[in-house]
């Protein structure tokens, strides 16, 4: 190789070097040359103005980092450095520093070994890129999401007071509901004892006393001497006992019917249509045979059910046929009563205590049975009772 070819190449060298001189000193990411004892040796202009150092020179040959990075971040580019002189390996880590004015910085940087001709490592090449925008929103972010934390924690707890006002509210309307559904209980068990009571009195004091009275008028007329206006008069009145006496017996039977608790729903229901007399109204009943024995209770409440029914039909709807109809369907038992009246307004009547549907309905609810109404408010009415076996 002659002195030219030799002069050439140096020159093309010096070239190559001075150009990656000026990338180095041009770039935006800030580039620092550290010897194997952690010494700087060189600072690109990025790093210079973006640490703000004024006099670069002061610090080459001194150790980095700096005294004014934090602990925790010079302790981590130690360990950096030593694990690049270690293993000869490439490093990356995110760094924080503090500028001379104290504004922290954040870089992410990378580590590189720079060997020598005989791969031995002469230096540690550190490239930083400032990442400060993208950890300011990270941290923006964070707090916003601790906002937004505590927000969601505000709300689960008023939720979760408001989930406990409900569960208060619920079981205190469900004892509400116990307590009312109790005293309804015990107003209907002493309004059939009491139904019964005046029962038994009619029939054993009234009823005595008017038997008693029917066979003294017949001694009377057996007796004779009896004119004919006289022996009339005592027809007529013994007719009147008789029609009082009949009376008193169906009024007995209606407040406390023996059949129903000697015989069951079936027979108690018939006789109660049996003895119900309406001027305007064919009634009929349909009763199957297969119906099971309830509780006294059921039967009562059920019974009551029909014969409320019953009465509003006759008093109110206008009806010419009336049916009461009983039937086992399953692992049910149906009551209903139908009527081809002027119908109704079921909502209005419902509120209506007048109708006793209310009632009807409450006492349906006491022993488990579902109730309806259904009316087309022009000719048609059915009560239905459905209870389950």
């Amino acid at each position: 190789m002659d002195v030219a070819e030799n002069e050439s190449i140096e020159s093309k060298l010096m070239s190559s070097e001075q150009r990656s001189r000026e990338w180095l000193e041009n770039s935006p990411v800030c580039t620092k040359i550290i010897d194997i004892d952690f010494n700087l040796q060189y600072m690109s202009r990025a790093g210079i103005a973006g640490l703000k150092i004024e006099d670069v020179t002061a610090y080459y040959g001194k150790p980095y980092p700096f005294h004014f990075f934090p602990e925790w971040s010079k302790k981590s580019m130690i360990e950096g450095l030593e694990k690049v002189k270690k293993t000869g390996q490439v490093t990356t880590m995110e760094m924080s520093a503090l500028d001379l004015e104290g504004k922290e910085l954040w870089f992410y940087a990378t580590l590189t070994p720079m060997k020598s001709e005989d791969d031995q490592i002469e230096n540690i090449m550190v490239v930083s890129t400032d990442i400060t925008k993208r950890k300011e929103a990270e941290k923006r972010l964070e707090v916003k999401n601790q906002e937004i934390a505590a927000q969601i924690g505000k709300y689960e707890k008023l939720n979760d007071e408001l989930h406990q006002s409900n569960v208060e509210l619920i079981r205190a309307k469900e004892e509400a509901e116990a307590e009312r559904r109790q005293k309804l209980t015990s107003l209907i068990d002493g309004q059939e004892i009491e139904r019964g009571r005046f029962a038994k009195e009619l029939h054993d004091g009234l009823g005595q006393m008017l038997t008693a009275a029917v066979h003294n008028i017949r001694k009377i007329k057996h007796l004779g001497q009896l004119n004919d206006e006289q022996s009339q008069v005592l027809d007529e009145t013994l007719s009147i006992n008789q029609l009082i006496i009949e009376e008193t017996r169906r009024i007995s039977k209606n407040l406390m019917p023996a059949v129903l608790e000697d015989f069951g729903l079936v027979l108690a229901l018939q006789n109660m249509v049996n003895s119900t007399s309406s001027s305007s109204s064919t009634i009929r009943f349909h009763g199957c045979k297969q119906v099971p024995r309830f509780s006294k209770e059921t039967e009562v409440a059920l019974y009551r059910i029909a014969q409320e029914a019953l009465n509003n039909a006759i008093k109110y709807s206008n009806a010419a046929d009336i049916y009461i109809d009983l039937k086992n369907e399953q692992d049910k038992v149906i009551l209903s009563i139908v009527d081809n009246g002027k119908g109704l307004d079921v909502m209005e009547q419902m509120t209506n205590e007048a109708t006793g549907l209310t009632n009807m309905k409450e006492r349906a609810e006491l022993v488990g049975a579902d109730f309806t109404v259904e009316s087309d408010g022009s000719s048609y009415t059915e009560v239905k009772v459905v209870l389950s076996q």
